[in-house]
């Protein structure tokens, strides 16, 4: 009769042979002989000190039913083992008894985990001459690997030098036996330099060899506050379980003082040199963190500290750690104040979490991650609010130029917005952006609406690009930019936006006055056909960005446009850009003549006159 996974006593049994010699080597693996019948309460041993028991019930049982079948089993196979004690240790020579691995098919309970590491406690206890010192009991299922060949596991002279080699199989037959319980943990005795809010000690489970640390609040009675940052620092990393780049929690106090994850020899912080000339391994960095954060994004949850420490180098791969300040999806925050008024590390936290942490959106990770690929590639420490971007021309200058907007509806807004830029930037077939917009703006001009359209996203998609603005929008026909700016309003904030922002250039090419003069002569027109057609939000941010570039650039050919615009306004067309000019009073300035015209609106008259 078949068992619940599939498998008959026999066939289990020779499954396991099969996947022991596998991964041990079959020179390192012996089968206890069929005379002996199970009798030494093992099936199979390796030279260097780990035991096997095979176990499959012969019929489907429920949860509890094979619980206590497991546990008995393991009970009867442990007694065999030491009854048997003496013929073990001339089998084994001079190696001890270090694991015995219990094999099923399924294991559903953490009880039997229980089980076993009580049953390794007390046989550890006896002090018996054919059993480790740090004996332990694995339960591995069908689901889980065997755990690594042993490896040495003596404490260095700093606590923890030798480190047994891990993966993610290891990671899983510790959590198989974790319990919530601090005191299984060995920690070195001192903490790891500058580890934030929390300690964070390297340590081992008991029981085992292999090197994890544990984080702790340092308090013994925390704060409600740091309890809760810890509490969504283990929510999350338990939402994000089984994703290759996100960190797992292996253990964790139900109190939510303490969290055991894998330990990692490796940061990002430390491998600078490498991702500086390896622009393979700096991909692939950013890779993993997009990869972690749009999961992390669907589920609501921003990082919010994302900088070279806290990028781990784990298990041949990279991953994202401590999500201390992570703001829960929206709604499940219960005191939207306790995150302060600035959070992050600075240099590498965007701009607006400084000012409002809680409204921050998906743009403030991307900011960040922005700000690692510049560290990486320059070699230098970010500081808050100055630009920082690779020395070079290139896809990374470029994509770290839109990634580190000053205005978070400037950058990428989404995982997905990122990874489709890089992708374009790093094309081979990647078309150069103002080439691509003088091909659109013609087609636009003949009034293809689809190319005036795919113009509008190619400029949201290089908002940072000065030439793009200063030499291609301009260029576009006012009625056909006009029509589809009202179409897409929200494109057209950040288009007007981005505009505003050219103002003072882009650090390499200077302004030429003939150029600022185009500019506010193509913003003015912008901003009457607005008025015209009643299109309230694209009249005040065209007139908006008109005034910061006339102020800057003082152009009077331009202004003559602009004075006789302003002369003719009325109604609500002059509430709204009266209100405009008293937010810019070194524009307002340029048109004081206006405040003694009759033929000006009164609005528009008081607006310069007291600017």
């Amino acid at each position: 009769m078949g068992t619940e996974g599939g498998w008959t006593g026999e066939e289990w049994e020779q499954f396991c042979i099969e996947l022991i010699r596998t991964r041990y080597g079959a020179h390192q693996v012996q089968v206890i002989p069929a005379r002996k019948g199970g009798d030494l309460g093992i099936e199979a041993f390796t030279y260097d000190g780990f035991v096997f028991q095979c176990y499959a019930p012969h019929e489907p049982i429920s949860v509890r039913k094979r619980y206590e079948k497991q546990r008995a089993k393991l009970s009867v196979s442990l007694a065999k083992l030491i009854e048997h004690q003496d013929e073990l240790a001339r089998l084994l020579g001079n190696a001890k008894i270090s694991r015995f691995v219990f094999m099923v098919p399924i294991t559903s309970s953490r009880e039997i985990a229980k089980h076993a590491a009580d049953k390794a406690a007390e046989y550890r206890a006896l002090n018996l001459p054919v059993l480790d010192p740090d004996f332990r009991i694995d339960i591995v299922s069908e689901e889980a690997s065997l755990p690594h060949p042993k490896r040495a596991t003596g404490l260095g002279v700093a606590g923890f030098e030798e480190r047994a080699e891990v993966s993610q199989d290891s990671y899983g037959v510790l959590r198989n036996v974790a319990r919530g319980d601090r005191d299984d943990y060995r920690c070195a005795q001192l903490p790891i330099p500058d580890t934030g809010q929390a300690d964070v000690f390297a340590a081992k489970r008991k029981t085992t060899d292999v090197a994890v640390a544990l984080k702790k609040l340092h308090q013994k009675y925390p704060s409600e506050r740091q309890v809760a940052r810890m509490r969504r620092e283990i929510e999350i990393g338990l939402a994000l379980d089984g994703h290759p780049h996100a960190v797992p929690i292996l253990d964790y106090g139900t109190n939510h003082t303490w969290f055991v994850m894998p330990w990692a020899d490796k940061t990002a912080e430390a491998c600078r040199d490498v991702l500086q000339d390896d622009l393979v391994e700096l991909r692939a960095l950013v890779d993993a963190l997009c990869s972690v954060l749009s999961k992390a994004h669907e589920q609501g949850w921003l990082h919010r500290d994302i900088k070279p420490a806290n990028i781990l180098y784990l298990d041949n791969r990279w991953a994202i750690a401590d999500w201390g300040i992570v703001r829960r999806p929206r709604g499940a925050t219960t005191k939207i104040g306790r995150t302060g008024t600035s959070i992050g590390t600075e240099g590498f936290a965007a701009p607006e979490l400084s000012v409002n942490p809680h409204g921050a959106t998906f743009a403030s990770d991307i900011y960040s991650i922005g700000r690692v690929i510049a560290w990486a590639l320059t070699g230098q420490n970010p500081i808050a609010n100055l630009p920082l971007l690779p020395p070079s021309p290139g896809p990374w200058r470029n994509i770290v130029k839109r990634m580190t907007n000053q205005e978070p509806t400037l950058r990428p807004q989404s995982i997905l917005d990122l990874t489709s830029l890089i992708a374009g930037e790093f094309s081979e077939e990647s078309v150069d952006p103002i080439t691509l917009a003088t091909s659109l703006i013609e087609s636009a001009n003949r009034g293809d609406k689809d190319a005036t359209d795919a113009l509008l996203a190619h400029l949201t998609d290089h908002a940072e690009d000065y030439a793009l603005y200063v030499d291609g929008l301009i260029q576009l026909d006012v009625s056909q930019a006009g029509r589809a700016l009202a179409r897409d309003l929200p494109k057209a904030h950040v288009i007007l936006c981005a505009m505003a922002s050219h103002v003072d250039g882009d650090g390499i090419r200077r302004v030429q006055f003939s150029e600022a003069a185009g500019v506010v002569m193509w913003l003015c027109e912008i901003a009457s056909y607005a008025a015209k057609r009643r299109h309230w939000d694209i009249l005040e941010d065209a007139a908006d960005a008109m005034c910061i570039w006339d102020a800057a650039w003082d152009q009077w050919s331009a202004q003559k446009k602009v004075r006789s615009w302003l002369e003719s306004l009325s109604g609500e067309s002059a509430v709204a850009v009266a209100s405009v000019l008293r937010q810019h009073g070194d524009s307002a300035s340029h048109f004081s003549e206006l405040a003694g015209s009759r033929s000006a609106d009164a609005r528009i008259r008081q607006a310069v006159r007291t600017s």
